[in-house]
């Protein structure tokens, strides 16, 4: 029993490794053939290589790399998405933010801490765009998560919120705001 045991906890590590070496595998080769080359100025669209330049290639290029590793492929959209924030450009931001959402439901369920973090993202990218009755349930899901756990950052929970109160005040439901 204890060779069995000791052989299924082996195989166990092995698997893990050789998963975790496949997906930095992956994220290596997709920022040498992807990421990189969008910083060149010799890049195939050419013009000035900007932050939004660069943005728009990887959210181009990012299709379909990641398939194995759809975890990985959820955090680089999620990244991507609260770049393209960053920079105003909320529509970009919502699609690379639902398609984060979609995977993280899908892999770690709806409850998931990075889950909501995602949705907490795209419920802003909502809101910025007028979609205030996208971003409601989406924000109202958010904070109901947060407060049943003690340990999230309370800032977090105060941004949803305060979004949450301007969607209301959007929407004209004056009561709720």
């Amino acid at each position: 029993l204890t060779i069995a045991t000791g052989a299924l906890v082996s195989l166990t590590m092995y698997t893990r490794s050789k998963i975790q070496a496949e997906r930095t595998e992956a994220v290596s080769g997709f920022l040498s053939n992807n990421v990189l080359p969008a910083l060149s100025p010799l890049r195939p669209q050419g013009g000035e290589v900007t932050a939004l330049s660069v943005l728009n290639a990887i959210s181009a290029s990012i299709e379909g790399r990641f398939h194995d590793a759809p975890l990985v492929e959820a955090t680089i959209r999620h990244e991507l998405g609260v770049d393209f924030m960053d920079h105003s450009e909320m529509v970009p931001a919502a699609q690379q933010l639902e398609i984060a959402v979609d995977i993280r439901r899908r892999m770690l369920g709806g409850d998931d801490p990075l889950t909501v973090a995602s949705m907490s993202k795209l419920g802003n990218a909502y809101y910025s765009q007028g979609r205030h009755a996208e971003a409601q349930p989406l924000l109202l899901h958010v904070i109901a998560q947060q407060k049943q756990h003690p340990g999230v950052e309370k800032n977090s929970t105060l941004s949803a919120m305060r979004v949450l109160g301007w969607n209301y005040e959007a929407m004209e439901e004056y009561d709720q705001a």
